[in-house]
C-alpha cells in the first residue's frame, strides 16, 4: 500500500482542500478559457486587430505575429493578413473545422549540425551549423545563382568585436546560421561558397560584412550586391534605407528588429527571438534584390550601382586599414 505524502491523504486531496500548485494551474486554466473565447469572439464578429494586438492575444513576441507570412493557423483559428492602415497590419481570426482531419505535418523544427532538434514556432525551414557548413549544405547552396547573407557579430569596431554568425539564405527560402568560434580564423567551405564568381551574395549594408569577413575568416566576397546602396540610388523619395523601413515598404512586411543589440557570442545557447532575428535579416533580402533592380533599370539607375558597387573591395580595403574618413572634405 502506497503510504499518503505528507498533506496528502488517502485520496490525493490536500488535507487543507486543493494543492496551492493545483490552484495556481486552475487559475491558469481560466484565463485560457477568457483568451479563447475573446479568440472566438473576435472571429464570429469579424473583427480586424493588429499585430500587437494579436501577439497580446497569443501572448508571445510581436515578431511570432509579424514573420509568419501571410496566413498561419494558431491553435482552433486561421490567421489571415488582410490589409495594412497607416503603419499597422492587420489580422483576421476564422474558426477552424475541427472535425475536419488534422494535418500530419511535424512542428517546425531547427535542426543542429550535432544532430540535435529544437521545436520552435518558425515558418521557414532553418539549420545551425558549427564552425563551418557541412560538405551537403555546401553542394546544395552551391546550386543557387543568388545567396543572401549577413553576419552577427559583438559589435561594429571590427578588430576588436568578434564575428558570431554568417546567415544564408537561397530562393527557396532555406536557411542556414552557421556559429562562429572565438578565436576561428577559417571556413573553408563558407570561403568556397562566398567566393564562387557564378553565384550573387546579396547583402544589406555589404561594406560592413564583407570587412568583417575578410578580417576574421579571410574571405573575399564576391560578386556582389547591397540593397543599401541600391535604396539609396532606387528610392531618392525616401530618407530611410535601414532593412526594416526596406522591407515595410517594397513587401509590406513588419520585420522585429529588437534582438539586434544583444549578446551573440553564446552562439550555443542562442534564443529562439536571435535566430528569427538573424533568419529575418537574410530571409527577404533576395525578394528586396529583385524589386530594387527592376526600380533601378526602370529609373536608368542600374548602371550606376553597378559602379558603386565596383568601389565596394576597395572601401573595405581602406576600412580595414584604418582610412575611414578618405571622402570627407578637410
Amino acid at each position: 500500500m502506497v503510504q499518503p505524502s505528507l498533506g496528502v491523504d488517502g485520496d490525493g486531496e490536500w488535507l487543507g482542500g486543493k494543492s496551492p500548485q493545483w490552484s495556481e494551474r486552475r487559475a491558469r486554466l481560466e484565463e485560457l478559457i477568457v483568451t479563447l473565447r475573446i479568440a472566438d469572439e473576435l472571429a464570429a464578429g469579424k473583427y480586424l486587430i493588429t499585430s500587437g494586438e494579436l501577439a497580446e492575444l497569443m501572448n508571445v513576441h510581436a515578431s511570432a505575429v509579424t514573420s509568419r507570412g501571410e496566413e498561419w493557423t494558431w491553435r482552433n483559428w486561421q490567421i489571415s493578413r488582410v490589409r495594412r492602415e497607416s503603419n499597422q497590419i492587420l489580422w483576421q481570426l476564422e474558426r477552424i473545422d475541427v472535425s475536419k482531419e488534422p494535418s500530419s505535418e511535424a512542428p517546425p523544427r531547427v535542426i543542429c549540425e550535432r544532430g540535435c532538434e529544437q521545436v520552435m514556432d518558425l515558418d521557414f525551414p532553418l539549420e545551425c551549423f558549427d564552425y563551418d557548413l557541412s560538405a551537403t549544405a555546401l553542394v546544395h547552396f552551391l546550386n543557387a545563382s543568388q545567396l543572401a547573407v549577413d553576419t552577427e557579430t559583438m559589435g561594429l569596431n571590427i578588430p576588436r568585436d568578434r564575428l558570431c554568425l554568417v546567415q544564408l539564405c537561397d530562393p527557396q527560402g532555406q536557411v542556414a546560421v552557421v556559429k562562429i568560434g572565438r578565436g576561428q580564423r577559417e571556413a573553408p567551405h563558407l570561403q568556397q561558397l562566398l567566393e564562387h564568381p557564378r553565384i550573387t551574395k546579396i547583402f544589406h549594408y555589404a561594406r560592413f560584412d564583407l570587412a568583417t569577413l575578410r578580417y576574421h575568416l579571410g574571405i573575399r566576397v564576391h560578386p556582389v550586391f547591397c540593397t543599401k546602396i541600391a535604396s539609396k540610388i532606387a528610392r531618392t523619395y525616401s530618407p530611410r534605407h535601414g532593412l526594416k523601413d526596406l522591407v515595410l515598404d517594397l513587401l509590406g512586411v513588419e520585420i522585429d528588429k529588437s534582438a539586434q543589440s544583444s549578446d551573440w557570442g553564446n552562439t550555443m545557447a542562442l534564443r529562439e527571438d536571435q535566430i528569427r532575428y538573424a533568419a529575418n535579416d537574410v530571409r527577404y533580402l533576395i525578394p528586396l534584390w529583385q524589386q530594387l533592380t527592376e526600380m533601378l533599370k526602370r529609373e536608368e539607375r542600374f548602371e550606376l550601382v553597378q559602379a558603386a558597387l565596383s568601389c565596394l573591395p576597395a572601401i573595405v580595403d581602406l576600412d580595414l586599414a584604418g582610412y575611414t574618413q578618405v571622402f570627407e572634405h578637410g
